[in-house]
C-alpha cells in the first residue's frame, strides 16, 4: 500500500507530568471517583491546574467555568493520581471534527464529523494502568464531569472515533534484514516549548532512506544539537530516551521509524513510501567530533531487522557537506481551513497528525 511520508507525528501521546506534592498518597478513591470543576475563572487559561478528590488536572490551555473545565483545540489535558487508573469516562462536549490521542490505554470518542456532540460518554480511555494520563485534543473538549475508575473498565458505548487498538505493526516488512545507512542531511525540530516537556524531533535523510526519531531531550545551542551521551530506545517515554514506535495506522506512522522504497505519483507529483521499519530497541549514541557531532544508531525493529545508521555533522568527516544541510526548523504555525487544522513549518504544510501534505 502506498503510504504518505510523515515528517512529524505528534509526540503528544506522552507526558512528563508527575504527581503533585499536594496529592495524598494514602487517599482512598471511590469507584468511580468523580472530577468536576470548582471555580469560574474564564477561558484561554494557560497551564491551569486544580485538584478534585485527589485527582490532579493539568491543562496546557483551556477554560474553567462553573459548569465545566475544558481543553482548547491543539492543547493537552493531564490527569494524575496516586493509584494507577484503569479507565476514565468524560461526560461532556466536543467540537466538530474532534479527534484525540492518549498517552496510554485505549481511547474512544464520539463521531463529530458532522457536528459538535454532547454526551454522557463523549470520550473514554480504558486499560490505562498508569497514575498519569495525557489526552491531546485536535478540537475543543469540555468536561462537565470525569469519572475515574481504578478497579475495572466500565461499560463503554461510544460509536466513532479511533481506538489505539488500531495501531498496527503490520506495515513493517517481515523479511529480516541488516540495513547499514550513512545519512546525508538532518532536519531538527525542537518541540519542547510546544509540548511542555523535553522533546526533539530528528529527521534523517539519504537518497534511499529517511528516518524519524523522537528524542526526549531538549535541543541545545551549538554544534552538538543534543546533549552528548547514549540514548536507549524504549517505550518508557523517560527523559533522555528515544521513543520506540507503537506502530501506525494505514495512513501514517508513529516515531521512531525508518522508511524506504519511495515512488512518485505521476499525476499528482506526490511522493509515497512502501516499506517501514518500526524501531523497538537499541541505542542512539551522540558523540562529539571536530566541529560538530556524530549520531550513531544501532536498533532492532519490531520484527527483528537490524538498523545501523550514522550521520556526522562536522567538517572533515565523511559527509561533511551535511553541515550545510542541517536545518533547525522554526516554530510551527497552525491554521484552520475548511474545518481542518493544519500545521505550517519551513514552508511545508502538515496535517495535525504530522502528515506532509
Amino acid at each position: 500500500m502506498k503510504r504518505y511520508i510523515l515528517l512529524l507525528a505528534l509526540a503528544a501521546i506522552v507526558s512528563g507530568v508527575v504527581a503533585d506534592e499536594a496529592l495524598d498518597p494514602g487517599y482512598t478513591y471511590s469507584e468511580p471517583t468523580e472530577v468536576t470543576n470548582s471555580e469560574d475563572i474564564g477561558s484561554n487559561l494557560a497551564n491551569y491546574s486544580f485538584i478534585c478528590n485527589n485527582v490532579q488536572v493539568n491543562c496546557t490551555k483551556g477554560a474553567r467555568y462553573d459548569t465545566y473545565f475544558g481543553v482548547n483545540a491543539g492543547e493537552q489535558i493531564t490527569f494524575t493520581t496516586t493509584q494507577p487508573m484503569k479507565a476514565i469516562v468524560v461526560n461532556g462536549y466536543v467540537k466538530k471534527y474532534f479527534e484525540a490521542t492518549a498517552s496510554s490505554g485505549e481511547i474512544a470518542f464520539v463521531d463529530a464529523d458532522e457536528d459538535a456532540v454532547e454526551s454522557a460518554q463523549v470520550l473514554a480511555v480504558t486499560d490505562i494502568n498508569s497514575t498519569t494520563l495525557t489526552i491531546s485534543c485536535v478540537k475543543q473538549l469540555r468536561c462537565y464531569s470525569v469519572s475515574v475508575y481504578f478497579v475495572q473498565n466500565p461499560d463503554i458505548d461510544i460509536e466513532g472515533g479511533e481506538d489505539e487498538d488500531d495501531y498496527s505493526f503490520d506495515w513493517e516488512s517481515t523479511e529480516i534484514k541488516t540495513i547499514n545507512i550513512t545519512f546525508d542531511s538532518l532536519e531538527v525540530t525542537d518541540m519542547t516549548e510546544n509540548l511542555g516537556y523535553a522533546c526533539t524531533g530528528l529527521y534523517f535523510i539519504s537518497g534511499e532512506y529517511e528516518m524519524e526519531l523522537s528524542v526526549f531531550a531538549s535541543t541545545i545551542e551549538g554544534e552538538t544539537i543534543l546533549p552528548l551521551g547514549t540514548y536507549p530506545i524504549n517505550d518508557t517515554y523517560a527523559e533522555n530516551t528515544v521513543m520506540a514506535s507503537p506502530g501506525g495506522y494505514d495512513d501514517y506512522d508513529f516515531p521512531s521509524y525508518l522508511i524506504t522504497d519511495f515512488e512518485q505519483d505521476a499525476a499528482s507529483g506526490d511522493w509515497y513510501y512502501n516499506t517501514v521499519y518500526y524501531l523497538a530497541s537499541g541505542t542512539l549514541e551522540v558523540t562529539a567530533v571536530e566541529g560538530g557531532v556524530a549520531f550513531n544508531l544501532n536498533a532492532t525493529t519490531h520484527f527483528g531487522s537490524t538498523i545501523n545508521a550514522t550521520y556526522i555533522h562536522g567538517e572533515g568527516e565523511p559527509n561533511s557537506d551535511a553541515v550545510d544541510n542541517t536545518t533547525i526548523l522554526p516554530q510551527a504555525t497552525k491554521r484552520l481551513h475548511n474545518g481542518h487544522l493544519y500545521i505550517e513549518r519551513n514552508e511545508t504544510t502538515y496535517s495535525i497528525e504530522g502528515l506532509r501534505l
